[in-house]
């Protein structure tokens, strides 16, 4: 069980990545983190380093999916990502 201070930190953490505020993760806020990105950093469509950037930057997504999308209804709740959180800290084999 987390303590109320890392549930805290976890709900920051998850409105972080929650890039429209719709108080879920899903698979378009990190296609926006990633439109950002790409604009920020000027990389052209079709280019490798485009390509490559999009390919990193959804497979964060679909970690994070794998790991805290209980129902598989392609949206992460903050309840979901507490578990998850929960989980992998509670579960340190999990790393090695």
């Amino acid at each position: 069980m987390l303590s109320e201070f890392r549930k805290r930190k976890v709900k920051g953490l998850m409105e972080s990545m929650d890039f429209d505020g719709n108080g879920v993760i899903e698979k378009d806020d990190f296609e926006k983190v990633f439109q950002r990105m790409a604009e920020n950093l000027q990389l052209l469509p079709g280019t490798p380093e485009y390509e490559g950037m999009h390919t990193f930057i959804l497979s964060g997504w679909d970690s994070t999916r794998q790991l805290a999308d209980a129902n598989n209804d392609q949206q992460v709740t903050y309840e979901e990502f507490l578990g998850a959180v929960d989980t992998l800290i509670n579960n340190r084999e999990i790393f090695e």
